[in-house]
């Protein structure tokens, strides 16, 4: 990265393209030293010292005290430098059938608290916000923080999301179709906030950190009562014209319905799944042979996914993902899906569990930050980002 670009740009602009480019290097890495930072910004020494003061006012940058090399070395230790990632805070919301959850994370990601809330399928619309706005509260009250500490909240919804705030339709949660949740929470929750739907959400986390971070193009299948899949292309999250990409749950001739049947009956429903989580097994160990079923009721879809976008891999989320047969429900799909598949992805189960998309939702506020960190060559690093959120409408 070099900041020396020759340009014919004034030196206002110069020098905010220094801090971003500066700023850039420290988040993306380690502490560094002035001489490191310098190196690798191509920076010159005053231009560097300029850059480094300036975030360090700025309280994005922190210097950190000199550590002894134990070597009796002479002469003054190097100036040593790090990102504060505690500088600002993310808020992620899941709101799900039985649950409302909020994790709230540093600036690189770092969980810094966790509160769940139950609520039920019946919960009314405005019961439901109300349980969004306590649970975010206390998470960020755990997290030691105040709420005008956090930079961008994401919210993980069910349903079909248009323009990052607006819940289409969602079948699966009263009085949760055609409304802006991003404009009802408006006000309840801090920050720049975005709405998207929780599979997409779940993909992204997965793609982030969990089993899909060595590829670009995935495939994330939610295997629940209600199914749907999420796309990565080339490292985004592809959503479609509409948002509706991957809602292929409401193509009954693929026997999604079928699989949901034998899905419920091999791993429970939510409340049998609860209790066999506390006991830490399986409500209903199944036989081979309902395996085998499952797969076969589940390989069309997965097949015609695999056949549309070629991914490098498709990986299985939801309640199944927790089960104990998995590896031989993937060994059967792999056969099933080579009946159909010119090429069968590589098969994985998501690694993060419940917490998929509460994931995927602190990558996708750690984005927006980002955007408003690292803006283009006429802005300037925001030392809050937030301070804008009643124009943010992405």
């Amino acid at each position: 990265m070099n900041a020396g670009v020759t340009t014919s740009a004034g030196p206002a602009l110069m020098r905010q393209i220094n801090i971003a480019n500066t700023l850039r290097v420290l988040y993306d890495g380690q502490t560094s030293t002035l001489t490191q930072i310098i190196e690798t910004t191509g920076l010159g020494r005053m231009a560097g010292e300029a850059a480094v003061g300036e975030l360090v006012e700025r309280a994005l940058v922190v210097e950190e005290p000199p550590t002894p090399n134990g070597r009796g070395t002479m002469g003054r230790p190097a100036r040593m430098f790090r990102f504060r990632s505690e500088a600002g805070f993310v808020l992620s919301i899941d709101v799900d059938i039985d649950h409302v959850a909020a994790t709230v994370a540093d600036l690189r990601g770092e969980v810094r608290a966790r509160q769940t809330a139950p609520v039920i399928r019946s919960t009314r619309r405005a019961d439901r916000l109300s349980a969004i706005e306590g649970v975010a509260r206390r998470a960020i009250a755990a997290a030691g923080e105040e709420p005008e500490n956090v930079w961008a909240t994401t919210v993980s919804t069910p349903g079909l999301v248009e323009d990052g705030e607006r819940v289409r339709l969602c079948n699966v949660l009263p009085e949760w179709s055609d409304f802006s949740l991003r404009d009802a929470l408006q006000g309840r929750l801090p920050g720049p906030m975005h709405v998207e739907n929780h599979v997409n959400l779940a993909a992204r986390g997965e793609h982030w950190r969990g089993v899909a971070g060595d590829v670009q193009t995935l495939v994330w299948v939610l295997v629940a009562p209600r199914f749907k899949a999420a796309v990565i292309i080339n490292g985004q999250l592809y959503r479609g014209v509409n948002g509706a990409a991957g809602e292929i749950g409401w193509l009954p001739d693929l026997r999604w319905q079928d699989a949901a049947k034998r899905l419920v009956r091999m791993v429970g429903s939510r409340s049998d799944a609860a209790r066999s989580e506390a006991v830490g097994k399986d409500p209903l160990p199944p036989d081979s042979g309902s395996v085998e079923l499952l797969a076969e009721s589940i390989a069309p879809g997965l097949s015609a996914l695999a056949l549309t976008l070629n991914p490098e891999c498709l990986v299985i989320g939801g309640p199944i993902a927790r089960a104990s047969f998995t590896d031989q429900l993937l060994e059967n799909l792999r056969t099933q899906m080579g009946r159909h598949c010119l090429y069968v992805p590589d098969l994985r189960v998501s690694g993060l569990g419940a917490e998929t998309a509460l994931v995927g939702g602190i990558r996708a506020a750690l984005d927006r930050v980002e955007e408003r960190l690292f803006p283009t060559a006429t802005g300037s690093p925001r030392v809050h980002p937030s301070t804008d959120h009643h124009s943010d409408r992405h």
